[in-house]
């Protein structure tokens, strides 16, 4: 029996807010002799174990399907964006749990960016002693003189 499985497709957003939710799609082909079953423990797993959008670093077949030689199957991947900017990679490869892992490495780069928070517009209410000097955004400057209530 070999294990073997080929990429026919991917599906990653190509960019995230930090924080943010989204979903992945990849869909292997078993492109071995051996027959896929969750209770043969086949499934995705994150590369090294570890994905910097998905905790779980494993995506499990559904409950009851057997994917035979040949046939493909598609996974939904939970993704949530870090909360740092930055570009991140998502690789997974298909595993036999305990066993090896086999076939080509899904490679996705996703940029996450933060959302800078709109300045809000109002009043502010400045305590000053008569001389101090404050600056507003942009460098004006401005000296109090006098009492001003």
């Amino acid at each position: 029996m070999v294990n073997e499985a080929a990429l026919e497709a991917i599906d990653f957003p190509a960019a995230m807010d930090c924080g943010a939710s989204a979903s992945a799609r990849v869909v292997m082909k078993n492109a071995g002799t051996t027959k896929w079953t969750r209770e043969a423990w086949f499934r995705l797993g994150a590369v090294d174990d570890s994905d910097p959008m998905n905790g779980d670093g494993r995506v499990e077949l559904p409950e009851g399907l057997t994917v035979a030689p040949g046939e493909s199957v598609a996974f939904t991947i939970a993704l949530r964006a870090p909360t740092t900017e930055g570009r991140y990679v998502s690789d997974w490869r298909m595993l036999q749990e305990h066993v090896r892992w086999f076939g080509e490495t899904v490679r996705a780069e996703v940029d996450v960016t933060c959302p800078r928070a709109p300045a809000r517009a109002g009043r502010v209410r400045l305590v000053l002693s008569a001389g101090e000097r404050f600056e507003l955004s942009g460098g004006e400057a401005f000296v109090l003189r006098g009492q001003y209530r």
